[in-house]
């Protein structure tokens, strides 16, 4: 081979072995540097969120303090009266099988609410809630009270009491 021919060789495999080293180490090189660049800036996206989380749940302690001092508990209607059922059947062992949301109407001038309450208890227990319910005044009146038996599950029985409540504003 001659020195002319070995030259001419040369020229084509150096192109050859470069665009070879690029294609086996620096593209790979690069791929790898790009995704730790995003990467990175994923972390730095973590970072801020957790410390708007932290900022949230600082914002969330104070508020709640602020309200908790407020003591927002007498808002409406609806509301103590679900406090009320709540209390009293705790203490008096009866369950809220179902509370359905008021209905409301206005009748000359006034508004009408009525609310749809069942129990399920003992019978004694029962009663004691609707006892309460009727000496506290401020629900107004019941209009209508059905008990019953309701049969569960395995026929053991349960005494059930549905209460239309009404109230006029």
């Amino acid at each position: 081979m001659s020195n002319k021919r070995k030259f001419q060789l040369l020229l084509v495999a150096i192109p050859i072995m470069a665009w070879l080293g690029y294609t086996w180490a620096i593209s790979r090189t690069l791929d790898q540097k790009q995704e730790y660049e995003s990467m990175k800036q994923e972390q730095q996206r973590l970072d801020v969120l957790q410390q708007n989380m932290q900022q949230l749940k600082r914002k969330e302690f104070i508020l709640d303090s602020v309200l908790t001092g407020l003591n927002l508990q007498n808002t409406s209607l609806e509301n103590n009266l679900l406090r009320t059922l709540s209390e009293q059947t705790k203490s008096n062992n009866v369950q809220i099988v179902s509370y359905d949301p008021p209905h409301t109407f206005e009748h000359e001038d006034a508004r009408i609410y009525h609310f749809d309450v069942t129990l399920g208890g003992s019978l004694q227990g029962i009663l004691n809630v609707i006892y309460a319910l009727e000496i506290n005044g401020l629900y107004g009146e019941i209009r209508h009270a059905d008990i019953y038996l309701h049969n569960k599950r395995r026929q053991k029985k349960q005494v059930r009491a549905r209460l239309l409540l009404r109230n006029s504003r």
